[in-house]
């Protein structure tokens, strides 16, 4: 699917606003040291739709350029 600059800048700061909530929750129910790295189904689905948004960003500059 093709996205537009404003679609994914929106997608992003949605899925890096869950993320936050999702890791917020989780540390206050759970102990976690402080170089922890938080990793649940929830949290890890949210990081790799983050890495497909950048992967629409690339390609969106590709599109651009060329």
């Amino acid at each position: 699917m093709s996205y537009t600059k404003e679609q994914i800048d929106q997608l992003w700061k949605e899925s890096v606003r869950r993320e936050r909530s999702l890791v917020a929750e989780y540390k206050r129910t759970h102990y976690i040291p402080s170089r922890a790295t938080i990793s649940t189904p929830e949290i890890d689905a949210e990081r790799a739709e983050q890495k497909r948004l950048y992967g629409e960003y690339c390609k969106w500059i590709a599109n651009r350029k060329g």
